[in-house]
Parts: structure tokens; C-alpha cells; sequence
């Protein structure tokens, strides 16, 4: 039977195991003068600077081939929730050309991107999207402090930092394969067992996935080196400096930052005592049936590390998402740089308040900007199956408005589902969908929805709209693979199968899994195989092995006829 506190595990022992491990490199190069004058030495002329960034690209729009851009795919795959808002992200990308004004190199491709979330939290991918979490919309004071982190993540972009060692990376791609599975496995045991409890199992683990990326986005913040974020901590202050704006703003800044890691802290100590109830819960899986006391012990062993496994992991990734030194440590250190670079600099100047109030502070965007965090609380109550909680909240949701915003949309949504509204849930998530930027959960709540009401032909649209707008199939097919079981085809449910078999290399088996349980089989075909019922692989081989076997006995049979042909002649 599958439960949500197993794929929990799942998803964070996958994280733990897929963490990278590179070395830290603790002491800094001695300060020359403005860092930002030896790197335009270094990018001035230089056409290629950005030559990663463009690779980066070219294998995004060979992975994604939809309708969507490439790089905005690979957010909606992760499950982002988009925060649409035009007038802020104008804002934003005109605060970010005034920091660009006195760089002398390349001018960089930056797509700007908000989205849903508690944590105080921007950051910037591989592909040189700069995420800016609408927790960190809410918290920041003036357009100096909304400044500062700009210019941090920019100084990322400038410099050439690689973020792809995040281990919020790894996590998202784990928590995604647990909310696809979850839900179709949950759904195919609904049928198997004829319980309707199975499925609302699937749902609400499905929820929990969706939310999961809410929850962990400011615990996991990218694990760029110590090294690379005093680089970016200085370039940043350069590019305050030059754009005329207040340097002092920045520790300010840096104190939040703080802040946000102190939350961090406390959800990983609250996932470590989950993990630990979960592996105590189902501590009979270590243990042979009717075992000796040699088999005991082996078990006892088995349990011990899978729990160390688990603990360490969380520890780790806790140590993998402080990428910064404490707070302290960080603001003497820009303080030495600006006195060593700047000699102390000049006066700063006036905070900026004016088209902040405007555009952050009027009183349509700051009740857009509460509403999406009261829409984040429903998701994570109902994720944590907290229906009072939920119901609470959902009290507080405006229902007039323009709030038509997709957490704002889902949590109505997950609200409906619990008060088993089926056709409301329905409404909404395609309400989500037409607005063309739904996460790819979005696609596969609907087409479960659909699937529960046994209406296929429109689960399967869904699921062909969400492959076509994002570009390829892969979170897409477990859910197909159910599509076409629950409605009888059992072909295109196997060729489905099969399909999975190319995203294997994109999943791994979890270390407390194989400890717990070795024979395991937890590739990504396996999982989709599960669904369905049986190895599609297997069965072929077995039935091209009888067709074989037939046809060897058919060609005995006429040698037969033909010497006993031969004979009578």
C-alpha cells in the first residue's frame, strides 16, 4: 500500500543521494580595488562571455519542445506556481537595466519570474531565469533592499557562476516523481480494491507533493560556493554603488536573509522527527517474517541505518543550502570590502520609496501579494491534512477581486476537493489551465479528477495539452499509463510503459530503500510497470519466446512432412 510518509522518504533520501559534494573553497582572493573593474577588464569586448549561458539554452530547447519557451518549461515542470503581474516584473527589470547601466561587458539575457512562496527567497537558474519569491515581495522595505538582492543575483549572472550543483535542483525532481506516482499508483489501487479511500489517498498526496515545492523552496535555496557568494556579495555592492542606490540597505537585506535560514533550521529539525516516526511506524518491513535471532539482528541493523541514512541526509542538505556564512561574518566582510575598495565610501543616499509604495504598497497590490500567502497556508493545511485548518484559511480567501493567480486558483481548488466538490475542483483547474502558465501538477490533477468520474476521453485530453504546452512526456506518463488501464486500453497503457523506460537515467533508487529492502525495483519504468500491474517487458519477451518456440516447432513439423515426402518417393 503506498502512503504519503513513504514517498516522503522517497523524495529526501533521493535528495540526499543526489546532493553534489564539491569542496568549499574558504579563503578569499586579496581585494584589488572595485572587484566589477577586473572582471570589465576580463568581459569588455568579449563576445563570448556568455557562451555557457547560451549552451545552457540550446540544450533546453532540445529537452523541451513545446509551446512554452524552453527555459519557462523547465519551471512549470518543477511544479512553480507563477505569480502574474506585469506591473511588478516591470518594475523589477527596470531596477535591474539601472544596475546594468555602468556594466561594460555582454549585456545578459534575464528573463524575470515570480513565484508563490512563503520563504524570503530569490535566485537565478541555469538558464539565467531570476526567480523572485512573492515572500520576498512582501518583506522587503524599499526599493533599496529590493535593489540589493537584484544586484546579488545578477552578480551571479555576471560572473559566470554555475548554479547547477543546487540541491533545491535535486529535490524538486524527486518531490515531482512522488506526486506523479503517488497519485496514479493510489488511483490504480482504488480500482484494485474497490475503496474510494485509495484514491482520496493519491489526492491529498498529490497536494502534498504540489505544496512540497512551497515548503522547501526557502529550505533549499541553490548550493552555490561560499567562494562564489562573497563574489556576488561584492559585485553586488558595486553595482548598488554605481547605480546611485542606498549600500547600507544590503546588510539589511543580508539580516532577512538570516532570518529565512533560522526558518530553514527549524522545518529540517521538524522533518527529521517525521522521518524518524515514519521508519518507526513501518519497522516491520526490516524484518523477515518468522526470522531467527540471526534475522533479527540483521533487521535491528537495517533499521538503524536506514534511520541514520535519512537523518543524515536532512542534515546534509541542510549544510548544502547554507551557501552564506553567518550573518555577522557576512557584513564585516562587505563592510572590509567597501572600505578596501572604496575607501570607505561616500555618504549613501536617500532610500528610494517612491515607486515602491506605488507599485509594491498601493493597496491592490499588497491585498494580491496577502492573498497569494493565505492561498500558500490552504495548500500546505491540506498538504499536511489539516482540514480545520484549511477551512480556516479559506474563510480569509477574497472571493471579489483580481486574484485570478494560480495559488490562489489551486487552493480553491484543493478546498473544493475536500469538501469532495468535484465539479468545482474541475472548474478551477481548468480555469488555471486556459491562462496557459499551469504547472505540470496542475495537468495531473485535473486528469485525475477526470479519471475518477470515469470521463477519459477529457483526462486524456488534459494530459495531451499539458505534454504539448510543456514539451515532453515525462511527467506526464504514469498518469497515462492509469488513463488508458482504467479505460480498457490495455496497448496504449503498455506502450505507455514502455515510454518510461528513457527516463530511467533521471531517477534513482534511495539509499533507505535499498537498505530497508535491496531486491526493490525503483526505476522509472518499474514504477510506471507497478502501475500497470505487471513487467510489459517481461510479458513480451516471455510472448516472442512462445512465438519462437511456435515457429521452431512449425519448421520441425514440415522438415517432418517433407522427409516423410521424400520417402514415399
Amino acid at each position: 500500500m503506498w502512503n504519503y510518509g513513504r514517498l516522503l522518504i522517497f523524495a529526501l533520501s533521493i535528495t540526499f543521494y543526489g546532493c553534489a559534494s564539491a569542496p568549499v573553497k574558504e579563503t578569499p582572493s586579496a581585494i584589488q580595488g572595485p572587484l566589477i573593474d577586473s572582471i570589465h577588464a576580463k568581459a569588455r569586448e568579449n563576445a563570448s562571455w556568455f557562451e555557457v549561458h547560451k549552451k545552457s539554452i540550446s540544450t533546453a530547447q532540445k529537452k523541451y519542445r513545446g509551446e512554452t519557451a524552453p527555459e519557462l518549461a523547465y519551471a512549470l515542470e518543477k511544479g512553480i506556481y507563477l505569480y502574474e503581474d506585469k506591473r511588478i516584473v516591470g518594475y523589477l527589470r527596470k531596477i535591474v537595466d539601472e544596475l546594468l547601466l555602468k556594466w561594460e561587458g555582454p549585456k545578459p539575457r534575464l528573463a524575470i519570474i515570480l513565484k508563490s512562496d512563503q520563504g524570503f527567497s530569490a535566485y537565478v537558474d541555469e538558464y539565467n531565469q531570476l526567480f523572485i519569491s512573492t515572500g520576498l515581495l512582501r518583506e522587503v522595505k524599499n526599493e533599496d533592499q529590493l535593489a540589493a538582492v537584484l544586484a546579488h543575483e545578477l552578480s551571479h549572472v555576471l560572473l559566470k557562476h554555475n548554479p547547477t550543483l543546487s540541491a533545491a535542483r535535486n529535490t524538486s525532481r524527486a518531490l515531482e516523481m512522488g506526486g506523479m506516482i503517488a497519485v496514479a499508483a493510489a488511483a490504480y489501487e482504488s480500482k484494485r480494491k474497490g475503496s474510494k479511500k485509495h484514491m482520496k489517498r493519491g489526492t491529498d498526496a498529490l497536494l502534498g507533493f504540489q505544496s512540497m515545492g512551497l515548503i522547501w523552496s526557502d529550505i533549499l535555496t541553490p548550493s552555490w560556493s561560499r567562494k562564489n557568494e562573497r563574489e556576488a556579495d561584492m559585485m553586488g555592492m558595486d553595482l548598488l554603488i554605481r547605480a546611485g542606490y542606498n549600500y547600507e540597505e544590503f546588510y539589511k537585506v543580508i539580516e532577512r536573509i538570516h532570518d529565512a535560514s533560522k526558518r530553514r533550521s527549524e522545518r529540517v529539525e521538524l522533518f527529521n522527527r517525521l522521518s524518524s516516526l515514519y521508519l518507526q511506524a513501518n519497522k516491520n518491513k526490516a524484518y523477515k517474517k518468522n526470522g531467527n535471532q540471526l534475522d533479527r539482528m540483521v533487521g535491528d541493523l537495517k533499521l538503524v541505518l536506514a534511520s541514520s541514512i535519512v537523518t543524515s541526509g536532512l542534515n546534509k542538505i541542510a549544510s548544502k543550502s547554507k551557501s552564506h556564512e553567518d550573518r555577522a561574518i557576512r557584513i564585516d566582510a562587505l563592510k572590509n570590502y567597501l572600505n578596501a575598495a572604496y575607501e570607505g565610501g561616500d555618504l549613501p543616499p536617500e532610500i528610494r520609496t517612491g515607486e515602491f509604495n506605488r507599485v509594491l504598497r498601493s493597496k491592490a497590490a499588497k491585498s494580491r501579494l496577502e492573498q497569494d500567502l493565505v492561498a500558500i497556508e490552504i495548500i500546505n493545511a491540506v498538504a499536511n491534512r489539516n482540514v480545520r485548518g484549511a477551512k480556516t484559511k479559506y474563510k480569509k480567501l477574497r472571493r471579489k477581486g483580481s486574484y485570478e493567480f494560480n495559488s490562489y486558483i489551486a487552493a480553491k481548488s484543493s478546498v473544493y476537493k475536500l469538501k469532495r466538490d468535484r465539479k468545482a475542483a474541475i472548474r478551477e483547474l481548468n480555469k488555471m489551465i486556459r491562462r496557459g502558465d499551469a504547472p505540470a501538477e496542475a495537468y495531473l490533477d485535473l486528469a485525475m479528477l477526470y479519471i475518477s468520474v470515469k470521463n477519459f476521453r477529457k483526462a486524456n485530453g488534459v494530459l495531451q495539452t499539458g505534454i504539448k504546452k510543456i514539451g515532453r512526456d515525462y511527467k506526464f506518463l504514469p498518469s497515462l499509463v492509469l488513463l488508458n488501464k482504467r479505460s480498457g486500453n490495455i496497448k496504449a497503457a503498455e506502450n505507455y510503459t514502455i515510454k518510461c523506460q528513457k527516463y530511467n537515467s533521471e531517477t534513482r533508487k534511495t539509499i533507505a530503500q535499498m537498505v530497508l529492502n535491496p531486491q526493490r525495483k525503483d526505476s522509472y519504468y518499474y514504477q510506471c510497470a507497478s502501475i500497470l500491474g505487471y513487467d510489459v517487458i517481461a510479458k513480451r519477451e516471455r510472448a516472442a519466446e512462445r512465438k519462437r518456440k511456435a515457429q521452431r516447432k512449425k519448421v520441425k513439423q514440415l522438415e517432418k512432412q517433407l522427409k516423410s515426402i521424400f520417402k514415399i518417393k
